[in-house]
């Protein structure tokens, strides 16, 4: 398995086979609604393009025979009252279904550990939904800990 940054030559490829399929996933477990199929691959390519001209992000992606998964990181500093200490922050990470149970998902997370390491991070970061118990152990199993929670209500109009 090749582990490499994302390229502005296999973007469309990359949209079509794992990021598009990683937000319907992502609309399916009712975290966001997706806009139509054209907002999402116009609005995603710009996101995309963004995200591998930046060097303080990273969209990592598992090949082997084809695309397998990918990781996309970020590093961030805290406010300015705060010692500034980098982290780096998981945004993504996701495994074509056939590829699930076969080590991508720890390789990934171990890329962008190891990216993180190269920018001088002292922790990483990332947010996964309570019900995803695939995710939950796969992050679990890498080390990672719960140190805060995100509560979410709904706004009621009416009231």
């Amino acid at each position: 398995m090749e582990l490499a940054r994302l390229t502005a030559a296999e973007l469309e490829a990359f949209l079509d086979e794992l990021w598009v399929p990683a937000q319907r996933e992502m609309a399916a477990l009712g975290v966001h609604t997706l806009q139509d199929d054209d907002t999402v691959r116009v609005e995603g390519k710009r996101h995309l393009r963004a995200r591998i001209d930046d060097e303080r992000s990273l969209v990592c992606v598992a090949r082997e025979e084809g695309l397998l998964g990918y990781a996309a990181a970020e590093l961030q500093m805290p406010p300015p009252i705060f010692e500034q200490r980098q982290a780096c922050h998981v945004n993504e990470l996701f495994v074509r279904e056939s590829a699930r149970r076969r080590g991508v998902g720890t390789r990934l997370l171990e890329a962008v550990e190891a990216w993180a390491a190269d920018n001088d991070c002292d922790r990483l970061t990332l947010t996964v939904d309570a019900d995803n118990r695939p995710a939950r152990e796969l992050y679990a199993a890498a080390g990672y800990g719960t140190t805060r929670e995100t509560m979410t209500k709904p706004v009621d109009p009416a009231e």
